[in-house]
């Protein structure tokens, strides 16, 4: 690694994701990100993984000379903060209510990086962590409903791969991602458990609904699971009084779904909960749930002690059952077949208790 500081540097500015400000001292130094951190540190693999989601410690503490902004500060501006309050990851290792990037190589084959169009035409062309949040839809400042893609070719933002040093356009075609046209998501209860979950996430924590916040975002997600499923999802919506749409046809987890998809989500889940706990137990029958809907999901106690209310459901009956081949049966079935069925009739019986 080269000694020294970086001849320009750019400020770190407040809840901007790392990859952004990797991205933007490498334009600075005219060049791309690629190229600029291949300087310092050769042959290192940076930009195929997801560099926000986990970070190498030793390599930060490096960055942090070369930056002149100390370690704790760049650690803050990943995502390790945000995903121990989410809490423990998910079985396919995302973790709970963080927008997944699924990186293949250099592609990003989720669109994992939201943006406001109105924050990138007024000139601040950097992206923020809760923009990493599955249940962010709208910018804080503007109001304005946020996109995950590019406008005109539906490609993931990915900001290191942009063209024209310019992390604001889109990598693919080029487009500038900046709109000073204003959209709203008009899904109810959307903004208002948006604004909730963030409260969640402050210091000092607020109640997020109903729930506090040391188990909001577990009963989030794990309702959010269970609404998943195409006729849970509208039996529920009917039965608390909302339109009927379908979701897409591919079932896809929170984490990888597209911003329209989870805000349709999130609009079920606000109504769902709103009068906890009548309207979840309205729903929940509506929909025929039983307590084995939930049995692999994390249920907090103010979750639990609803769930507890429902019927058991009905447990299928996977009992070991031992298998009669072995060595002896397969040597008998090639060189004697009546000897081989009189053989396994017999154990068969003694399984079942006949002989």
């Amino acid at each position: 690694m080269i000694g020294g500081t970086w001849p320009y540097r750019v400020p770190l500015y407040e809840d901007e994701l790392l990859s952004s400000f990797l991205v933007r001292n490498a334009y600075a130094h005219g060049t791309t990100p690629y190229c600029f951190l291949n300087l310092y540190w050769p042959g290192k693999h940076i930009w195929n993984r997801d560099i926000d989601r986990t970070v190498d410690h030793d390599w930060l503490d490096a960055l942090a000379i070369l930056a002149g902004i100390p370690a704790a500060q760049l650690e803050a501006s990943t995502l390790l903060p945000l995903r121990a309050i989410l809490g423990s990851t998910l079985r396919n290792g995302d973790t709970p209510l963080l927008l997944s990037a699924s990186v293949f190589h250099r592609t990003r084959r989720r669109h994992s990086l939201q943006f406001c169009p109105i924050c990138l035409v007024e000139g601040r062309r950097w992206f923020r962590r809760i923009w990493r949040l599955g249940f962010v839809f709208v910018c804080p400042e503007h109001g304005n409903a946020l996109l995950d893609a590019c406008p005109k070719c539906g490609s993931p933002v990915v900001p290191h791969r942009s063209l024209g040093l310019d992390p604001s356009r889109c990598h693919q075609c080029g487009t500038f991602l900046g709109n000073e046209a204003r959209e709203t998501l008009l899904q109810t209860g959307v903004l208002e458990w948006q604004n909730l979950l963030l409260g969640a996430l402050s210091s000092p924590p607020r109640l997020a609904g109903p729930f506090v916040q040391s188990e909001a975002f577990a009963v989030v997600r794990s309702l959010l699971s269970v609404l998943t499923p195409r006729p849970v999802h509208t039996a529920i919506r009917e039965a608390v009084h909302l339109p009927l749409v379908a979701l897409p046809a591919d079932r896809l987890q929170f984490e990888h779904a597209r911003i329209r998809e989870r805000a349709l989500l999130m609009e079920t889940l606000a109504a769902w909960v709103a009068d906890w706990p009548v309207t979840f137990r309205r729903g929940a029958h509506a929909a025929r749930l039983t307590q084995r809907a939930f049995r692999r999901l994390t249920q907090p106690a103010t979750l639990r002690s609803e769930v507890e209310q429902l019927p058991l459901g009905i447990a299928r009956d996977r009992a070991y059952v031992p298998k009669v081949l072995d060595n002896q049966l397969r040597r008998l079935a090639r060189k004697d077949r009546s000897a081989y069925r009189a053989l396994r009739a017999r154990r068969l019986q003694e399984l079942v208790g006949l002989v």
